[in-house]
């Protein structure tokens, strides 16, 4: 049967060639598709002949609705394209019995390569056709030909299609976006990040190794071979994982090789380590690490709520190891005590650590420390507790006359006290109230003490800049207050003065009334802190 079907060629068959001018020669109808992998549908490429209806409803395959037609060229190993031989009119008995055709590329310059094995059809049940689908050949030809033959004489030849040789690609993990996009000015941190290095190549390429070569031009550079494996897509790749060389200030250059093809990454910067970033932020809210500022606290606020905090710790990109310390210096974290261990977890694009902090009611110091580490990483945050203002404060004392004698002054005691902003609250340690002295002298005989100092030697308000030398001579600027709000007065003895001296302590104040005292606003300045009269201390001479 097989012998009889060729001399039919030989004798009746004859088909113009799609593609070659004038020329006629002996063979079927090659059609010559691209696959478009977007739309999963095949182009005609208009280099070949138009499919037999016929045919394409035998293939099964619908060829592109729109943008059907093109002039194809094709990317070796990546294109995928297939070669259809359409036997046209000449009928046989049973398609079964025909012998698949031979397919040959035919490269500009480099010769013939084999392609895969034509798969035959049959359409009606009697037209005899052949296809084949497969990747561009590689090649460093510029051009490729299709040849479809069977026995001597009965073969026909595609016209050229432009032919571009595949292209290699090296990414590394840790310089693409969240789009997949290479990071032009990609920064890691030099003898701390790692990242994986992949190569892909086209899987037609014979190579199933590449080298990657990495340099800084400096001290480091070197070079690993790793094998390639089929990735889906008619591709192949491998990976590798680098770590970055220990040369801040350096760049890293990375290329691959797969048999006579090139890839090139763009430059990575190696910068040094950077620290752990710590913010401190109110429950329920979300640390973002863009402008950290320090939480807003009264020092003895009342309400838990108000000195309960989340303390969130950054790592940087490359940071060693999955886990963070995170110690306090006042209060407790996650309610345990003052230092936790925890596991980096994943928040949006971040990796970081979070933990409860609880400031305690009565703290013995002003100022909060929160230090982390995470391996050669670290990094630290402080901030100053407010000081708790009282709302109001009083003053009294038994001396409200006082001799002043050969010797000066007697000694007087004022007794104080501070009223909190809210109950339950208690003065922190080092909570202070300035004093404020101004006197009014009176004429008087010589006194045995000597000359009587005048006011501006009494006159006393470390409320104000500019305070004259001199002054401040009864009192110590600043008098310190109990948890409780008591506090005591001692106005100096031996003071040569007569006259009316007015005592008075003043603070800045809250001028709004929000639950937590670190959220209220605060007068510019120190008002008056006792309601009525100024207490009044009269110095007369013996």
């Amino acid at each position: 049967m097989r012998r009889h079907f060729a001399a039919l060629l030989t004798g009746l068959f004859t088909l113009p060639l799609a593609g070659c001018g004038d020329d006629t020669r002996e063979g079927p109808a090659l059609t010559v598709q691209r696959l478009d992998i977007g739309r999963g549908c095949y182009i005609h490429c208009d280099a070949s002949a138009l499919l037999d209806p016929a045919v394409v409803s035998a293939l099964g395959v619908t060829p592109c609705s729109s943008g059907g037609v093109e002039a194809c060229s094709f990317e070796g190993g990546t294109d995928q394209l297939r070669v259809i031989a359409d036997y046209g009119d000449l009928e046989f008995d049973s398609c079964l019995e025909v012998e698949s055709p031979a397919l040959s590329a035919l490269l500009d310059g480099e010769g013939i390569v084999k392609v895969p094995e034509m798969v035959p059809g049959c359409a009606g049940g009697r037209r005899y056709f052949a296809h084949r689908a497969f990747a561009a050949p590689v090649a460093s030809s510029a051009s490729v030909r299709f040849r479809v033959e069977s026995g001597d004489n009965f073969f026909s030849d595609t016209g050229p299609f432009p032919l571009k040789q595949p292209a290699i690609s090296i990414e590394a993990e840790r310089c693409l976006d969240a789009a997949g996009e290479v990071i032009q000015d990609c920064t890691l941190v030099a003898g701390i990040d790692s990242t994986l290095v992949t190569v892909t190549a086209p899987d037609a390429l014979l190579d199933d190794t590449a080298v990657i070569e990495f340099t800084t031009g400096f001290e480091s550079s070197g070079s690993v071979t790793i094998e390639l494996e089929p990735s889906g897509g008619a591709m192949k790749s491998g990976s590798y994982r680098l770590s970055m060389p220990d040369e801040a200030g350096s760049y890293l250059s990375i290329s691959a090789k797969v048999g006579g093809l090139f890839a090139t990454h763009a430059p990575i910067q190696l910068v040094g380590p950077r620290p752990l970033q710590i913010e401190v932020v109110k429950l329920g809210e979300t640390p973002d690490f863009i402008a950290p500022r320090a939480p807003s606290v009264a020092a003895g606020e009342p309400i838990e709520a108000c000195r309960t905090f989340t303390a969130a710790v950054l790592a940087p990109d490359g940071a060693p190891g999955d886990r963070v310390a995170l110690q306090t210096t006042s209060g407790t974290l996650d309610g345990v005590g003052k230092g936790v261990e925890k596991e980096l977890v994943w928040s949006g694009s971040n990796r970081l650590i979070m933990a409860t902090l609880s400031l305690p009611a009565s703290p013995s110091e002003m100022n909060v420390g929160l230090f982390a580490e995470a391996g050669a990483l670290s990094g630290s945050l402080s901030f100053e507790l407010a000081p708790l203002l009282p709302k109001a404060a009083g003053l009294s004392t038994s001396q409200k006359v006082v001799t002043v004698g050969a010797s000066g002054s007697e000694p007087v005691t004022i007794v104080g006290f501070a009223v909190p902003p809210s109950p339950g609250a208690k003065f922190p340690p080092g909570t202070t109230l300035p004093v404020v002295i101004t006197a009014a002298p009176s004429a008087a005989p010589i006194l045995s003490c000597g000359a009587p100092l005048n006011e501006t030697d009494i006159d006393c308000d470390p409320t104000k800049e500019g305070q004259l030398p001199g002054g401040c001579l009864l009192a110590p600027k600043f008098v310190s207050v109990t948890p409780a709000g008591e506090f005591t007065i001692s106005l100096s003895p031996g003071i040569c003065f007569t006259g009316i001296v007015y005592v008075d302590v003043y603070s800045k104040m809250y001028t709004s009334d929000e639950q937590c005292l670190g959220d209220r606003t605060v007068t510019e300045g120190a008002v008056r802190l006792t309601a009525g009269p100024v207490l009044a201390i009269d110095y007369q001479p013996q």
